[in-house]
């Protein structure tokens, strides 16, 4: 499940495991929503269903331009989440796609 670290992320917009920054990316590719466990390992995708928009980690996030698909198609539905009983009460879109990076 999913965490908001708001203020926590790494430079590049991503968060480590440990919440510090350091280790692999914890975000969603497609909302940068903190799945708090990493989506990709060296082994490859952790199959992985982000909290917040439902993306699966190596399925809906690769190549970059179907996590931006993704994400777009799921903006224009309305951002709604997969699992509404998680969204925090605070949460907000805008905020959380300027966690994105460059993707």
């Amino acid at each position: 499940m999913g965490t908001n670290d708001t203020g926590s992320g790494g430079a590049d917009g991503t968060s480590g495991a440990d919440g510090t920054g350091a280790g692999p990316p914890t975000r969603c590719r497609a909302c940068g929503w903190d799945l708090g466990e990493p989506p990709w390992t060296a082994q490859g995708p952790t199959r992985t269903i982000c909290d917040c928009c439902g993306a699966e980690s190596g399925v809906d996030d690769v190549p970059v331009e179907r996590a931006r698909d993704y994400r777009r198609r799921w903006i224009e539905r309305g951002a709604e989440w997969f699992d509404p009983e998680v969204r925090p009460a605070d949460w907000d879109l805008y905020d959380q796609l300027t966690r994105l990076g460059p993707a």
